[in-house]
């Protein structure tokens, strides 16, 4: 085109007042039909995470041992091992008799 223009920094400036968007993020109105497990308050956000993902893929009725709990949140063994342990203790989850060592089941309310 045989036009010679500067791209210097300095001659670049551009004028003008950029207005503010409004990116205020709403609300979502989302409401879920969760079964209740009876989770007890004190219960930390994340083991609470992990404790809902679980019941939502095993329920009531499925048996599960620590390498499905490992397989379902991405857990390595010792995380697992605590995480059933800590259902326990807590009363979510009752010890299956007959289907092997180290298996439970989601107890009922």
């Amino acid at each position: 085109m045989g036009e010679r223009n500067e791209l210097r920094n300095r001659d670049m400036h551009i004028s003008g007042v950029l207005e503010k968007q409004d990116i205020e993020p709403e609300k979502q109105d989302i409401q879920t039909q969760k079964q209740d497990i009876g989770m007890p308050d004190g219960v930390k956000p994340k083991t609470k995470a992990h404790i809902e993902k679980l019941f939502a893929a095993f329920g009531h009725d499925a048996v599960f041992g620590r390498t499905d709990v490992m397989r379902i949140l991405g857990l390595t063994a010792s995380p697992a091992s605590e995480l059933l342990k800590k259902m326990l203790q807590l009363g979510l989850t009752e010890a299956v008799t007959g289907k092997g060592k180290g298996k439970y089941v989601f107890r009922k309310r």
